[in-house]
């Protein structure tokens, strides 16, 4: 069975078993539908478990000692010895290296010599092959197929023994435990709180690919003698069920209890769910005795019944008390482990990570870190001197990270405190008393509000970290406090509209789609059409609608609220403008960039008349313009405008600010569409070293500054720079927005375009098929952005000679391209190209004389003469010349442009190659 058709077995099986009787019978007809051969594996699949039930792992281990997991009799240790010396299928077993509660684990290697380096092959315990367990031990194989991170061991390979007996082949990994390896180089706290954040970015890898590790304890955890990480034995692994509208975190049915009790978490032992916060509790454990050197429980000399007792309700004590309680003498031994004082080691305990680690060890699931990334952040934050999740937000508690942070300008801290209480007060009485009285004053309150909303965004992905005060343990009880209000609707409403843009910033998308639709709501009942701040209700809407990739929904919103704003005889053009360039935003996001343009020069017009000449407003929305005008192939005019924003910017703002760096980074994109490569890259490097030092190099904003560089890589012929690049931008949305997202798939097919350029055409068909189902979903099946895979993807069917398949994805992208851009694009031209060389490829001349001639009259209106795409076209078209007889043309275009792609690529660029043969045939002719 293939891997989607199994994973859609286990899925549905995985639900199936929490269902009775005719609702497990009405689920499983609706999920298989037609689908015989689907109905006859899942119902193949959930007899066998049933049949087995959960094999009882743990009800006969008492009089095993302590947490450690049941043994193999001296019987079973010979039969799994026999092994060694003999071959399965192609791995040959040359040692014994331990047992598990499921089977035996051999160091082995490739008979064929195909892999030459050692591995390690786990096959299933005799006696333990029931169906349920064949059944799990298959699904550890696909479970492991999906996780890629160089943190996890490899899964190289599975199968069946000759005894029916399933194998899975995987990395070797030489190294010792965590705690022993930390021990051994007497590690310092800092240096082990670094190695255990590269374990919570191997478990976070697993949880975002739907997988609990559900047995992490020291031994699963090796560092190999160059210091890296890697984390063992996804073995008891179950799929999370991420298609549950109803969850709200990921979870999977609970099965045997296949676990070692020592880092089992209170709910394995209750058969309640398992879920990412079980992960987080084990990593709590782990996390403690690396900082402390002691299991935070005591379960020496205590039976089974004890230690379950232990593990459901007993508290654990603070790290830092822990060590504290521990005799003097053992302090001082676990001091010198890790290469510090006692005192010290308390010091280091007591306040954040104490919080941090009791955190991750609450018995309430709903009370931990809900996955190892919020446990991963925590620690980040912690080292940034930022307050933590674990922590109580007191007034001292923030207030001693806010002074240790900035020694400086704490009377601005203290008058922020006064400036909050006051806005509420004035604000209240502005809104009830002098609405109509005193616009001046309302304007004054509307900057007080934007001020308040500023504070957090520290926290918003699309702004740099700055010192914002962490309020989310306060914000629900103040959107409880705004719903008391009934007397005065627009405070109420006002109110709802500024912790929904709070939100926004604190990127809770959700919560804030709440308050901003009940704020519309009662706006439209409070105000007639047009009332600004029912305009303002529509504008704050859509801007959160658009972060929620609902974009049709966004566009309706921003226009309702921009034709209130037009009725209104005294506008505010300040609100006006930004709806106006949030609207344009929102056309280029999605790639209508003829439609974004006329709004986009309708802000600039407000804004400078508005502005004084050079104010930053003036620039931020002429950097907006130009980019709309870059897409749409006018790149002179884009140039003018990015050049007259760029210098604005750095006179209002400097060299290192954000706006200044994005600009900077949009003239490299335009340098790099002119092929003027040469002063691309250091353009664009500059950009990326700006974003850095200001996001971080993890930031959701430094992606299209690496894409970028990984564009100009490809384009002078660095393959690997580029696959790295893009490969680092697609880490980083998927953390930020995960995998299905839009800018997932506008990545997939940037990087799917250098594979395919490197000649790797099956990770290039892979990476196209993937982006254009998602831009599909995202943006309907006549999205502009879906022109570029589906056009990529014609350019693989075509390198592979597959012409009727290449044909019809130029059709669909030709269609795509007539709806969303004029025939003088250079995307058109583009097209052009391709199409002419399928009709080379397909012998009709004529037709690939008439697309390429088409194409070179396109770029070179819009592309300098020496631009390398202009340069392609002319060389193809020289070959058209040349197999109609044509040679002196043909002659002079690829002596004309074969230096104009040499430049950037080489001599072996294909065109370059396939040119020079051309030319020896002309001189060889004549």
């Amino acid at each position: 069975m293939d891997q989607q058709k199994w994973k859609k077995v286990n899925e549905i099986v995985d639900t199936a078993l929490e269902l009775k009787g005719q609702q497990r019978d009405t689920f499983i007809e609706k999920k298989c539908k037609d689908d015989e051969a689907l109905k006859s594996e899942v119902t193949r699949l959930l007899e066998s478990i049933e049949q087995s039930g959960t094999e009882g792992f743990l009800e006969n281990t008492k009089d095993f000692p302590g947490h450690l997991a049941a043994d193999f009799s001296k019987e079973e240790q010979e039969s799994a010895s026999s092994l060694v010396g003999k071959t399965i299928d192609q791995y040959t077993i040359t040692k014994l290296i331990g047992h598990g509660g499921m089977g035996s684990v051999f160091l082995a290697e490739r008979a064929d010599e195909a892999y030459n380096r050692p591995i390690a092959l786990k096959v299933m315990r005799r006696g333990m092959d029931t169906p349920s367990n064949v059944a799990r031990f298959e699904r550890e194989r696909n479970i492991l197929a999906n996780l890629d991170h160089p943190n996890i061991a490899r899964l190289l390979d599975g199968g069946v023994t000759e005894a029916g007996l399933p194998y899975l082949v995987m990395e070797y990994v030489e190294g010792i435990s965590l705690l022993d390896y930390c021990d051994s180089k007497k590690l310092n706290i800092d240096k082990r709180l670094s190695l255990f954040k590269e374990v919570c970015q191997a478990v976070k890898h697993a949880h975002t690919n739907a997988t609990i590790h559900r047995d992490l304890k020291p031994s699963n955890i090796l560092v190999t003698d160059e210091g890296n990480v890697k984390v063992l034995d996804f073995g008891i692994a179950k799929l999370l069920e991420p298609e549950d509208p109803e969850s709200t975190l990921l979870q999977t049915r609970t099965g045997a209890r296949m676990l070692t009790l020592g880092y089992a978490a209170p709910e394995q032992l209750e058969s309640k769910a398992i879920t990412t916060a079980t992960d987080s509790y084990t990593l709590g454990i782990l996390l403690y005795e690396l900082l402390v050197g002691v299991h935070p429980f005591d379960m020496d000399d205590k039976d089974l019944t004890q230690i379950e007792q232990i593990i459901r309700s007993k508290e654990p004590s603070l790290p830092s008390n822990k060590f504290s309680n521990l005799p003097t003498e053992t302090q001082k031994k676990l001091a010198r482990k890790r290469n510090t004082t006692a005192a010290a080691i308390l010091k280091l305990l007591s306040g954040d990570l104490d919080a941090i680690v009791i955190k991750a060890l609450r018995k309430e699931p709903e009370s931990r870190y809900s996955s190892a990334e919020q446990l991963l952040e925590d620690l980040q934050r912690r080292e940034q001197n930022l307050p933590v999740i674990a922590r109580e937000d007191t007034f001292r508690y923030n207030s001693s990270k806010f002074i240790r942070r900035h020694k400086t300008g704490i009377s601005v801290a203290a008058g922020f405190l006064l400036l909050i209480i006051g806005f509420t007060v004035f604000y209240t009485w502005q809104i009830t008393e002098e609405r109509n009285k005193a616009r001046i004053e309302a304007q004054k309150a509307e900057e007080v509000t934007e001020f308040l909303t500023r504070i957090f965004e520290g926290s918003n992905p699309s702004v740099p970290k700055s010192d914002s005060i962490p309020v989310r343990h306060f914000l629900e009880t103040g959107v409880k406090r705004i719903n008391e209000i009934e007397e005065q609707p627009e405070v109420k409403a006002a109110l709802m509209t500024t912790m929904g843009r709070v939100y926004s910033n604190l990127g809770q998308y959700e919560r804030s789609d709440t308050l901003h639709e009940e704020a519309l709501k009662l706006s439209k009942k409070i105000y007639k059409d047009p009332h600004e701040d029912l305009a303002k209700s529509y504008v704050m809407m859509a801007v959160n609608e658009k972060e929620l990739d609902n974009f049709a929904a966004a566009e309706s919103l921003y226009k309702k609220g921009i034709n209130i704003l037009e009725k209104l005889g005294n506008r505010p053009d300040s609100l006006y403008s930004s709806s106006l360039s949030n609207l344009a935003l929102l056309y280029e996001e999605i790639g209508e960039h003829q439609k974004a343009i006329p709004f986009h020069k309708k802000a600039v017009a407000l804004d400078k008349k508005n502005y004084p000449e050079g104010h930053e407003k003036i620039g931020i929305s002429l950097n907006h313009l130009a980019v709309a005008q870059d897409k749409n192939g006018n790149f002179q005019k884009a140039l003018k405008n990015y050049e007259k924003a760029l210098k604005i910017l750095k006179n209002q703002l400097g060299n290192d600010h954000q706006r200044t760096a994005i600009t900077t980074h949009n003239i490299a994109i335009l340098y790099r569409n002119l092929g003027m490569i040469d002063r691309a890259m250091p353009m664009m490097k500059e950009a990326l070293k700006m974003k850095k030092a200001i996001y971080g190099n993890e930031h959701i904003v430094v992606v299209s500054s690496l894409a970028g560089m990984g564009h100009l890589y490809r384009e002078t012929g660095q393959i690997e720079k580029s696959i790295s690049s893009f490969k680092k931008t697609l880490d980083i949305v998927s953390n930020t927005h995960g995998d299905s997202s839009m800018y997932s798939g506008i990545m997939m097919f940037s990087l799917g375009a250098t594979y395919l350029q490197d000649g790797s055409f099956s990770k290039a068909e892979q990476l196209f098929r993937k982006s254009i189902h998602i831009l599909e979903r995202v943006l309907g099946p006549e999205g502009s952005y879906l022109a570029i895979p589906k056009h990529m993807l014609g350019k693989v069917f075509l390198k592979q000679e597959k012409l009727s398949e290449a044909q019809n994805e130029f059709r669909e992208t030709k269609s795509i391209l007539i709806k969303h851009y004029e025939t003088s694009h250079p995307y058109y031209a583009g097209l052009m190209k391709s199409l002419g060389r399928l009709k080379i490829a397909q012998d009709s001349l004529q037709k690939a004389h008439f697309y390429l001639n088409k194409s070179i009259e396109v770029f070179e209106q819009k592309l300098p003469d020496n631009h390398w795409k202009l340069a392609e076209s002319r060389l193809l078209f020289g070959k058209v010349l040349y197999h109609q007889g044509n040679y002196d043309e043909s002659r002079q275009l690829l002596q004309q442009s074969i230096p104009n792609i040499q430049k950037f690529r080489g001599d072996d660029d294909p065109y370059v190659k396939s040119s020079r043969e051309i030319l020896n045939l002309i001189s060889s002719a004549e």
